[in-house]
């Protein structure tokens, strides 16, 4: 639940900033596959690439895996677009959020 907001404060959208610009973010599509069952303890790591980036909206792969074994534990593909909280409508993301979302798309090519 956590990695999507630790994913995008490394692209500048931090707690703190989507609170003082009154601005939020809703997944529209999720796509959830489980692949090998994990138990309370287990040790996980979460890995996020980007896929893509839009004007408002932002789409992004997460991998957790298993830290000791390796093994890929679940998968989950997600759409998100950006709103403003005021009037529940999506809206653009600020230039240095698809400036570094564009960064992270041209390093990972």
């Amino acid at each position: 639940d956590g990695a999507p907001w630790q994913f995008f404060a490394t692209i500048g959208m931090t707690p703190s900033v989507l609170r003082r610009e009154n601005r939020g973010m809703a997944a529209i599509e999720q796509v959830l596959k489980y692949h090998r069952e994990l138990v309370p303890g287990d040790l996980v790591v979460v890995r996020t690439r980007l896929l893509d980036i839009s004007n408002k909206t932002i789409r992004f792969h997460h991998s957790m895996e298993n830290v000791e074994t390796g093994e890929e534990a679940a998968t989950a593909e997600l759409l998100g677009v950006h709103i403003d909280c005021d009037t529940r409508k999506s809206c653009p993301f600020p230039e240095m959020v698809r400036a570094a979302g564009r960064r992270l798309l041209a390093v990972a090519s």
